[in-house]
């Protein structure tokens, strides 16, 4: 499954002009962006699954061929809380293994396992985060215990995107591979 990615920097009032022109640029035509009720993204009339997440002014669009795909993104850094979210949005399991490791490391475990979650429930359609204790994952591979899905992560700078789709074999990222 191929996943084409689209990062750029800007400001909340310049987000929609942002999704427009990815959507103009990856299909070749404008098509309308609706939400279904739980606030899923989606392409009125069109074949292509689409997911969009944004942190601070960094906002990323992703597009797939007729698969449902989920991402989501967050900047590295310390976390000092990062233990006692994971004890009320994380598994016993998730919990204990970053339980293990250093504060640096933990910080950064943290957000592959948060990112992995979000991007996991976005590409099912639940809601963030009140149903992150329901995806689950094997710590040590990042992989959802779901086997119809696969977590692929890429950095850019100190952000940390995570794709959730179907046998991820290639990401394109503005237009330039990276897997």
């Amino acid at each position: 499954m191929k996943i084409s990615v689209y990062i750029d920097q800007c400001q909340k009032n310049e987000r929609k002009a942002f999704y427009a022109a990815c959507i103009n640029k990856h299909c070749g035509m404008p098509y309308t962006l609706a939400k279904e009720p739980k606030g899923k993204p989606y392409l009125v009339d069109c074949a292509l699954s689409i997911s969009i997440t944004h942190k601070a002014d960094t906002v990323v669009v992703a597009f797939s061929e007729n698969k449902a795909l989920g991402i989501d993104i967050e900047m590295l850094h310390p976390y000092p809380k990062a233990l006692s979210i994971a004890r009320r949005f994380f598994s016993e399991h998730e919990h204990d293994a970053l339980a293990m490791l250093t504060d640096m490391q933990q910080s950064e475990l943290f957000f592959a396992m948060w990112t992995a979650k979000e991007a996991l429930l976005k590409r099912e359609g639940m809601v963030v985060p009140k149903d992150l204790h329901l995806a689950h994952l094997n710590p040590e591979t990042l992989q959802p215990k779901k086997l119809d899905a696969c977590i692929k992560h890429i950095r850019q700078g100190n952000a940390l995107i995570a794709i959730a789709g179907e046998l991820v074999t290639e990401i394109e990222v503005n237009g330039v591979s990276v897997a």
